[in-house]
C-alpha cells in the first residue's frame, strides 16, 4: 500500500502526532497534536470523518479492534474512548485511568482491551 499522504492543514486544523493503520490497511486513524481524531480511507485518502472529539488532552494511542469497526483512544486527560467508525458516534467513556494520563491502548481477545498509564497501572475492560 502506497500511503504518499501529504498532510495539510487544509484539511487538518493542527498537526498530526499520530497514525495508525487498521487491521485490514482499509483505513487510517489520525490524532492530532491537541485533541483531535481524524478517519480516512487509506485507498482513496477520503476522510471518513473530522468528529472523534471528547478528549479534553493530546491523545496518546489509539488501537482498531480485530474487526475494524470499533477504534479504542486514550488521552493525557486520564481516559479511554471507544469509537464506533462506521456509525461515527462515541459509545462510551472510561475515566481515570491512571492519576496522570492514559498513555496506550491495545485490543484483546473476545472484546476485551487493556490501557496502560503513565504511572504503569494496566487496566482491562470488556467491551
Amino acid at each position: 500500500m502506497d500511503l504518499n499522504l501529504k498532510l495539510s492543514n487544509e484539511i487538518f486544523s493542527n498537526p498530526v502526532y499520530l497514525l495508525k493503520i487498521s487491521n485490514s490497511g482499509k483505513i487510517l486513524a489520525l490524532a492530532d497534536s491537541v485533541k483531535f481524531i481524524y478517519m480516512m480511507n487509506a485507498e482513496t485518502k477520503e476522510m471518513i470523518n473530522k468528529n472523534f472529539v471528547n478528549h479534553n488532552g493530546k491523545i496518546f494511542d489509539l488501537s482498531f479492534n480485530q474487526y475494524d469497526s470499533i477504534l479504542l483512544s486514550c488521552s493525557l486527560d486520564r481516559s479511554a474512548f471507544l469509537w464506533d467508525i462506521e456509525k461515527k458516534i462515541k459509545l462510551i467513556r472510561f475515566e481515570s485511568i491512571d492519576k496522570e494520563s492514559c498513555n496506550s491502548a491495545s485490543w484483546l481477545k473476545d472484546n476485551n482491551f487493556a490501557v496502560g498509564g503513565s504511572t504503569g497501572i494496566i487496566n482491562k475492560f470488556r467491551y
